[in-house]
């Protein structure tokens, strides 16, 4: 099971932000258009309020699942150097739209995504907490990462932490 959250959560942040061949370029679709500052790099910050984004959670949120998403803010920063490499970052925080009836819940996401010419680093953090029609509360907080080497190595590494 939490091979499939995993492999869910990867798909999910590469359909966000697609992965390029090479780091020639940004991923499409990127949220802004990079502009020079004086240090030899080009970035940009998009702020998006409100926004209703998919939201990813291992097991610590049973009810949280592939239609949930969060509903409230987000804010995009993309950075290139001049050799092309490049970082997009984000954060969302809001309230879950999509739970069961009865359900409800607020959470706040961070994701990364860096790549040069050799290397490809992605990492997404989730964190919140839902409460069930009974008042329980189910608090989580996750971790994901996964990188790919120069040499083409793939590593992923994903953690939950469940409290009531």
């Amino acid at each position: 099971m939490k091979k499939l959250l995993l492999l869910t959560a990867a798909c999910g942040a590469f359909a966000l932000f697609p992965i390029p061949a090479g780091a020639d370029g940004l991923p499409p679709g990127s949220p802004c258009t990079p502009v020079a500052n004086l240090n030899g790099a080009a970035g940009c910050t998009i702020n998006v309020h409100p926004i209703t984004l998919p939201f990813f959670a291992g097991l610590c949120a049973p009810t949280v699942t592939q239609g949930t998403g969060i509903m409230g803010n987000a804010v995009f920063h993309v950075t290139q150097n001049t050799a092309g490499d490049f970082w997009v970052t984000t954060t969302n925080e809001g309230i879950f739209v999509g739970l069961p009836s009865g359900w409800s819940g607020r959470a706040t996401q961070w994701f990364g995504d860096a790549m040069n010419a050799n290397n490809q680093v992605v990492h997404a953090i989730s964190e919140g907490s839902v409460t069930a029609p009974d008042g329980t509360v189910a608090r989580f907080n996750e971790a994901f990462h996964f990188s790919v080497s120069a040499s083409g190595q793939q590593s992923s590494v994903f953690f939950d932490k469940c409290s009531n």
